[in-house]
């Protein structure tokens, strides 16, 4: 505790107040910046490192899955397309495909997969013949080769672009 006739030094709102024995308060100059004391951080400790380690091997769930017996989504895509061409007269020749032509193709082939129809379809659309069959204005066809609507300017455009992405693509392989 400090004596009584030893100064008491209050600080408020950027003033300091100096106290004589604690009767009579002499303000002193007004202090611009407060200074607050320094804090004191204890020392750091050194946290052990981590040792990183393998992942535990994943769980199996029942046995393996079993193959499909005519191979892969890819095998049989390509062998429903080759079904495709040899039974259907509109996938003998190059032309534009009716939009949604898909759904026609799962109503006659009801045993074979959407996904494997949609990958067939998929192959022989981005094939440069069909690409290069999608010009403005011409007529789509439809399973029965019954012209069912137009190609647009926006799909014969899209159709140049992915036409000479594809090409690209030939050439860099060869």
């Amino acid at each position: 505790m400090p004596e009584l006739n030893e100064p008491v030094i209050h600080r408020k709102k950027k003033k300091v107040v100096v106290v004589n024995d604690r009767k009579s308060p002499i303000v002193s100059a007004t202090i611009t910046k407060i200074i607050k004391p320094e804090k004191v951080k204890p020392p750091k400790v050194a946290k052990p490192k981590k040792v990183k380690q393998p992942p535990p091997p994943p769980k199996v769930k029942g046995p393996a899955p079993v193959p499909h017996p005519d191979g892969t989504p890819q095998e049989r895509a390509e062998k429903f397309l080759v079904r495709l061409k040899s039974e259907q007269a509109l996938f003998q020749q190059y032309r534009p495909l009716k939009l949604k032509v898909n759904k026609d193709l799962n109503k006659m082939y009801p045993d074979t997969a959407h996904h494997v129809i949609c990958r067939s379809l998929e192959r022989y659309c981005n094939t440069l013949e069909y690409l290069q069959t999608l010009k403005a204005n011409a007529d789509r066809f439809d399973l029965d080769l019954n012209p069912v609507g137009q190609v647009t300017e926006d799909q014969a455009l899209e159709a140049k672009t992915r036409w000479k992405t594809n090409l690209r693509a030939t050439i860099k392989r060869r």
